[in-house]
């Protein structure tokens, strides 16, 4: 049995079109006139003459961009297909049939699976119409605040996509990249040359700035805590947009002047009201209830042999955790089951974080945490001692 996969327009809950069709753009390797017809409310064929792994595989692809896939059987489907898309750049050239694609021959699609994705360059924006939907996403951004829809418009045609897996290192110490960043999606780190969290940033956010003055590697790196999507501008690319664009030039200048100010701040912290130290001397569930009890509000760094746990909290409440593959409130209760290495507790939230629903009832995951621990103790005793 053959199926077909195809998508009406519709998103899931909470997500804004312009960020789904920039996802799908980059996963689906189609021109933006295509991307653009997706979302007219007619039935689009995805791809067609597939096997149902296949079509599982895509469903999955296109839920993390945020769009809704549904199967048909094939001999069921009257759809009309659109036309083939013609590859007119390195984005669009990649040859099918490589590790991972999935191929539509009836429609010259070419498919990215997720792992693949995060590698893609685009080009550089160019379709008016495609700037337009782009240039929606931005105007919230706080680089492009103020600015009108025409200015947005010209510093769109500076930028490039790029996507990051979870875990890539950005920028480091060890070369200097004078880039500019800008967070479309995910979360991203800062740290130390000591490996230390100096903070994190999300949707909206910039970083990089620092390098399109310097002359030196900066002292830190950037790395993607979850798989981040981003726009780039090199510092060439910038020096030219804020010369047309002065408001631009503005904007920059203040992010500066407050990611100095923050710095400052942070580096006048009292070590009495530093929340950091060892897991084998204040363990993880006295940590949670710590946080609860004093309504902290930011990011639980763990770290315990080759595991990295990030619990995010506002007002004492989990929001947000993540463990190695594991999110939401399993990461919370497995992290129960870090008995050694360090903590580190960063004060402040990403713009998304600030917004996100709890992940649960604190006393119920705090219970469900306990029985986890409870588990993974009588697991360890029996690999000691066999029949315990």
């Amino acid at each position: 049995m053959k199926y077909d996969v195809l998508f009406n327009g519709n998103t899931t809950e909470g997500r804004r079109i312009a960020d789904v069709k920039m996802k799908l753009n980059v996963v689906l390797k189609m021109s933006p006139e295509e991307i653009e017809k997706m979302f007219t409310g007619e039935p689009f064929v995805i791809a067609s003459d597939i096997d149902l792994e296949a079509c599982e595989k895509l469903i999955k692809i296109g839920k993390r961009c945020g769009a809704i896939f549904y199967i048909q059987k094939q001999e069921t489907n009257k759809v009309k297909q659109a036309a083939p898309v013609e590859a007119e750049s390195d984005f669009e050239k990649s040859a099918p049939g490589s590790p991972g694609r999935v191929s539509d021959k009836s429609r010259g699609l070419v498919l990215l699976d997720e792992e693949e994705a995060f590698s893609v360059r685009a080009p550089k924006f160019q379709d008016q119409n495609y700037i337009g939907s782009v240039a929606d996403m931005l105007s919230g951004f706080e680089l492009f605040e103020k600015l009108d829809s025409d200015a947005v418009k010209t510093v769109i045609t500076y930028l490039r996509l790029d996507r990051f897996p979870d875990g890539h290192v950005i920028m480091n110490s060890e070369n200097l990249k004078r880039t500019l960043y800008i967070i479309v999606n995910g979360k991203i780190e800062m740290l130390d040359q000591s490996e230390n969290v100096l903070s994190f940033l999300g949707k909206g956010e910039v970083f990089g700035e620092m390098t399109l003055f310097a002359k030196q590697p900066p002292p830190f790196k950037s790395r993607a805590v979850d798989p981040a999507t981003v726009l780039y501008i090199t510092a060439d690319s910038f020096k030219t947009a804020a010369e047309r664009i002065p408001a631009l030039e503005k904007n920059f200048v203040r992010i500066v002047a407050n990611r100095l100010t923050t710095l400052s701040l942070k580096s006048r912290v009292k070590d009495d009201d530093r929340i950091q130290g060892d897991l084998a001397v204040f363990s993880v569930d006295r940590l949670f209830e710590k946080l609860n009890e004093e309504e902290r509000t930011g990011t639980l760094v763990l770290k315990s042999d080759n595991k990295s746990a990030y619990i995010t909290f506002s007002e004492g409440v989990p929001v947000n955790a993540r463990l190695d593959g594991k999110r939401g409130e399993d990461a919370y209760i497995e992290s129960f089951t870090l008995k050694t290495g360090s903590y580190n507790f960063i004060f402040e939230l990403t713009n998304e974080e600030k917004n996100a629903d709890p992940i649960g009832n604190f006393d119920q995951l705090m219970g469900k945490g306990m029985a986890r621990l409870s588990q993974a103790n009588k697991d360890f005793l029996n690999t000691k001692m066999p029949g315990f």
